[in-house]
This record gives structure tokens, C-alpha cells and sequence, in this order.
């Protein structure tokens, strides 16, 4: 719960971005990384979640935590090549996991929690969710011991009534995850609003991938 206990004015936390190099459909070079973390520090980001896509049927979590880590450390070494140490936010590993039914049998899955929480990052399907859906959410946290994080639930508005949003609301230690573009668009600030309402709890994520399609804006 540590990662979620922040004051919005001294220890922002970016939870969702795609930052690490040649990891997924993020940048492709390191140096365009650094220039990323810069921006979002520039901001008032003070820790970034660097949370890569994970998809099970693709490849093994052993393989994927493997390529994360080495990523994340030609990426440390191109912070130290450019000097910028003091220019870049504190940096958190995790992933972005795409639901689908072979996680219930992953032994690993804890390894894509957060760095040293047991929160997890769940991308739903980009339908409209169904009971499997649900049960999947549900059967994670249950198995894994792990609180589930709802990645950027603002994409879903055009899909969820007031239905199928209790029923993520009423998922056990649920945490709704925000991107911050939802502000821009007034169906999206409506839905933030009535969310915050809830008292559901809720973290922010820029969901960046490049420098100018979807930029490091927090």
C-alpha cells in the first residue's frame, strides 16, 4: 500500500507508462527513454512504475522478466552515459498483464507485481467485460494473494453501465488506474468524478509510449 499513500504535491507517482527500451510498442532506444523520465521529473513525477506489456500466451514470465531486466539495465547505463541521475524520477519495475486464462496457472505471476508491493497491473480485454472477465480479476487476486489494479479503466467508458461498473467496483481490494489524458475529454472527466465519488481507491498513469503520439504527460 506504500506505493499509493502519496501527497500529489511531494511524492507523485506515474503507475503506468511504457518507458523501457525495446521492450513493447514503447521507444526503441534507450537515449529516447531518458528523454521520457526527464519530461515526466520536469512535471513533478517523483517515482515511475515502469510497466511493460506482458502477454502470457506469448512468451514465459521467467523470459519476459529476463528481457525486462535487461532493459531496464541498458537504460540505467544510458542514465549514467548522459549524467542525468539527478534528472530523472525514482524508477519502480512491474508490468502491464493482459488478462487471459492461462494466468491462473502462472506460478511466477507475483514476479509482475510492482517492486515491492503486491499490487499487480490488469489490462482487461477491450470489450465489454463479461463474467470471465470478472472471474479471471477475481481469481488472481484470490489465488495470488495480490491486489488488482484495473490499467486505464477511462479506455472503457463506451462499454460499461452502471452494471458492469459495480461489478468492478465490488472486485475485492480493487484499485482503478486513471490516465491522466482522461481529463481532456468531458465523458472521460464525468466518469473520473463519479468514480472518485465512490471512494474506490485510485492512482494516475501517463500510459506514455513515445515523445509525441503518446507523450510523457502527467
Amino acid at each position: 500500500m506504500e506505493l499509493i499513500q502519496q501527497n500529489i504535491n511531494e511524492d507523485f507517482t506515474d503507475f503506468h507508462t511504457h518507458i523501457l527500451p525495446a521492450m513493447d510498442d514503447g521507444p526503441k532506444e534507450a537515449a529516447v527513454s531518458v528523454r521520457m523520465l526527464c519530461k515526466l521529473k520536469e512535471q513533478g513525477v517523483s517515482r515511475v512504475c515502469l510497466t511493460p506489456h506482458y502477454i502470457h500466451h506469448r512468451e514465459p514470465v521467467g523470459d519476459f522478466i529476463n528481457r525486462r531486466k535487461e532493459s531496464f539495465e541498458k537504460l540505467l547505463l544510458e542514465i549514467k552515459k548522459q549524467g542525468k541521475e539527478e534528472n530523472v524520477p525514482e524508477l519502480k519495475l512491474g508490468a502491464e498483464v493482459s488478462l487471459e486464462n492461462g494466468l491462473l496457472e502462472e506460478e511466477k505471476l507475483r514476479a509482475l507485481c510492482y517492486e515491492n508491493t503486491d499490487m499487480i497491473l490488469l489490462e482487461m480485454p477491450f470489450v465489454t467485460p463479461d463474467e470471465q472477465t470478472f472471474y479471471l480479476i477475481e481469481n488472481i487476486a484470490l489465488k495470488y494473494k495480490v491486489r488488482p489494479v484495473i490499467a486505464h479503466l477511462d479506455r472503457y467508458v463506451k462499454f460499461l453501465n452502471r452494471e458492469k461498473i459495480g461489478r468492478i467496483l465490488d472486485i475485492p481490494d480493487v484499485i482503478i488506474q486513471i490516465n491522466s489524458s482522461a481529463t481532456g475529454f468531458f465523458g472521460c472527466r464525468s466518469f473520473v468524478k463519479n468514480l472518485m465519488k465512490t471512494g474506490v481507491p485510485m492512482v494516475l498513469g501517463s500510459d506514455c509510449h513515445d515523445e509525441v503520439r503518446r507523450p510523457p504527460k502527467i
